[in-house]
């Protein structure tokens, strides 16, 4: 593992790596930290309150990837910092090691430390985040909570519904609000700003249509970031424009 890295603010990270790491134990990890500082927290019941406390003799090697992000995050934790910078943590987790580690990130952000997460998982994000950083290409394209940058994608609103009917499709699109709407295997989607499922219900009696199986489900930030992080042509040339 490489060692932590202080700044002034009192930031940690840590990260896994090379061979020594791979079979130095959890114990003698855990004692390695605490002794480069100056007033670490005790690293015992930390282990316990991570869940490590039976695993204090097996090599880093040898523990699980869960298992192995919780002593990432227990060495983050020993130096008592402020802030905390966690990178990638859940990459490569089954689903149920990836809930574990989300547990555990909640219970730091809940002791009072400042949580800097990078992820590429936009529901990691979503499910973690009090603000996100939407980063393309070194720039910082939006920062807002996760409630903010979904209204303001495109697709803010996502309406299904069924239908054994023909609909006109081209009428939908052009409803205010209305950003894309298609139809798969008698599913329509229609998708756009926040209160166009009204409109598209609407429009749908005009034409005739009860649809079945209605539901309207607020927009991903999944949209959101693929909004954000154009790089059709046309976004290009308007900032270049800019």
């Amino acid at each position: 593992m490489d060692r932590p890295r202080r700044s002034d603010g009192g930031a940690r990270r840590t990260a896994p790596g090379g061979e020594a790491a791979a079979r130095i134990t959890v114990q003698e990890a855990l004692e390695l930290w605490s002794a480069i500082h100056p007033d670490p927290e005790p690293w015992a019941p930390l282990a316990e309150r991570l869940g490590l406390g039976a695993n204090l003799r097996q090599r880093f090697e040898n523990l699980s990837g869960g298992q192995q992000q919780r002593l990432s995050i227990a060495l983050a934790l020993i130096g008592r910092p402020r802030v905390v910078v966690l990178d990638e943590l859940t990459t490569g987790l089954d689903p149920r090691a990836r809930r574990e580690v989300w547990d555990l990130v909640r219970d730091v952000r809940d002791r009072g430390v400042t949580v800097l997460l990078v992820t590429h998982s936009m529901e990691e994000a979503q499910t973690l985040c009090d603000r996100i950083a939407i980063v393309d290409a070194g720039r910082i394209r939006a920062l807002d909570t996760p409630a903010g940058l979904i209204d303001s994608a495109s697709a803010a609103t996502i309406t299904t519904f069924e239908t054994s009917v023909a609909i006109d499709l081209a009428a939908l699109r052009e409803l205010d609000g209305v950003t894309a709407a298609r139809s798969e295997n008698g599913t329509v989607t229609v998708e756009g700003a926040e209160g166009v499922a009204l409109a598209v219900v609407e429009a749908l009696r005009t034409q005739g249509v009860a649809p079945q199986r209605l539901r309207v489900a607020a927009g991903s930030l999944d949209a959101a970031y693929l909004d954000l992080t154009d790089t059709s042509p046309e976004t290009d040339a308007m900032e270049a424009l800019r």
